[in-house]
């Protein structure tokens, strides 16, 4: 592949994280916007904290929004929370370099243990199903283990979702 070709390529990659990361950060701004809860900015022991956290791990000016907006929510100020942008800019590009699809958030978990996340009960992975211990369940095997469960639960795609157009009622 000549220069010029890997260039162009290279361009377009960070034209399209570019785009991305702004999409990101105007969802947060909408979410901002929408939510009854006030953000105020972090202090700078605060800032120091997340900066170095990232900083040990390469990667410098991480935008802190999302902290800002967590911490106002949850009141408990965390460097381990990752932004929207920064995982989807950063993070999900380096582990799908043509090996793996992670549009399915089912495999998260298995991906980046010991992150935490919302605790899946059952997953549906290309069709298959999986209880919590990673056992395969048929579809009838699946349906009993959750009437089984005894409470409310949430179902949701795995795949491009989003999150838009779902409601909690």
């Amino acid at each position: 592949m000549s220069k010029m070709k890997r260039a162009i390529e290279k361009f377009q990659i960070d034209i399209k994280m570019k785009r991305l990361d702004l999409h990101f950060k105007r969802e947060l701004e909408n979410v901002r916007e929408k939510s009854p809860v006030e953000v105020k900015s972090l202090d700078s022991s605060q800032l120091k904290q997340i900066n170095d956290f990232y900083n040990g791990f390469g990667f410098h000016g991480v935008d802190t929004r999302w902290h800002e907006y967590l911490y106002a929510v949850t009141g408990r100020h965390s460097v381990n929370y990752i932004p929207e942008n920064f995982y989807h800019c950063t993070i999900e590009p380096l582990y799908t370099r043509g090996s793996v699809d992670l549009e399915d958030k089912s495999i998260m978990s298995r991906m980046l243990p010991g992150i935490r996340m919302v605790s899946n009960v059952l997953i549906n992975t290309n069709g298959v199903f999986f209880d919590e211990h990673d056992d395969v369940l048929s579809t009838d095997e699946a349906v009993r283990y959750l009437n089984n469960l005894g409470c409310d639960l949430i179902i949701k795609p795995s795949r491009e979702t989003g999150g838009y157009g779902r409601s909690i009622s």
